[in-house]
């Protein structure tokens, strides 16, 4: 990152941490440059909470290349760039399984997100899917303020975005026999915490059989996972930030060698929505849950 410029902070009420937003560039794939707005909280020291790339609307940049704050301050999102590794990670391991394929509209079909970060996901995802229905769970109200603002993040008939504590959305929506083609968490406690992500109540055995059940035949639950004390995880987390975890109740035994099929399918994933440059520290692992 080549430097960052700070435009908004917002402190709540309460004594949760304030969030910063800053301005900021980098450069992907290559030589090539990115402008970007990123979200910190204090009690986060390493990394970005959330960051989206801009598009220039023409005419803002001097031929060097320099920009000036006011200007990119009204630049508009462009959510086809995924700039942080893990959010790419899950978007590929969102094609992994037939829950929803690349080439199918996903019409009807029924995604869940719990933690909305700046959209990342959600609205890269909207944008490939349009039809496909989503809805985001978010407990902090002030992060949902900062990516309406500041994140490109719009709600529409097929994207949603709901203020509640994730644990209670998902046992009302047990409760209610609801049934989602894909889980994603992606929802994350204080770096005070050994296992920052998922945060404590998703680590839940009872919470996971529900949301097991609430899968449909074909369907998957992603969860991102990472950890602030290497003895979480094991080596892998000394070698990358984040592990990206995909379970799926389906069958895989008509399937004779999963690591050449999934292999070969990541690798079909990564290449088709380019992702090749930002997917060197994150990896997806499958996993058959019985």
């Amino acid at each position: 990152m080549e430097g960052r410029i700070l435009i908004d902070r917002i402190c709540p009420a309460n004594s949760k941490p304030c969030h910063s937003v800053y301005l900021g560039a980098m450069s992907l794939g290559g030589n090539k440059k990115v402008f970007f707005r990123f979200l910190v909280y204090d009690d986060r020291y390493e990394g970005a909470e959330t960051a989206v790339a801009l598009r220039s609307p023409g005419g803002e940049q001097d031929s060097g290349g320099s920009f000036r704050c006011a200007d990119m301050q009204k630049w508009p999102v462009d959510h086809v760039p995924i700039t942080v590794s893990h959010v790419a990670a899950i978007v590929a391991a969102t094609f992994l399984m037939p829950s929803l394929t690349l080439e199918e509209t996903g019409k009807g079909k029924q995604i869940l997100e719990i933690g909305l970060g700046g959209g990342n996901y959600d609205m890269r995802l909207h944008k490939m899917k349009p039809y496909v229905n989503i809805t985001v769970v978010e407990i902090d109200p002030t992060m949902v303020k900062m990516a309406y603002k500041w994140f490109g993040v719009v709600d529409s008939e097929t994207h949603h975005t709901i203020v509640q504590d994730g644990k209670e959305f998902l046992e009302q929506a047990y409760n209610q026999e609801r049934k989602f083609d894909i889980v994603v968490i992606d929802a994350c406690a204080s770096y005070s915490s050994p296992l920052l992500c998922p945060a404590d109540p998703f680590q839940d055995a009872i919470i996971l059989r529900k949301v097991k059940k609430m899968l449909t035949k074909t369907g998957t639950l992603i969860v991102d996972l990472l950890s602030t004390d290497h003895t979480e995880t094991g080596n892998y987390v000394w070698k990358k930030d984040n592990i990206v975890v995909t379970c799926t109740t389906m069958s895989l035994s008509d399937i004779s060698d999963l690591a050449f099929h999934f292999d070969n399918r990541l690798a079909t994933i990564i290449s088709t929505l380019r992702l090749n440059y930002i997917l060197d520290v994150a990896y997806t692992t499958m996993l058959h849950a019985k």
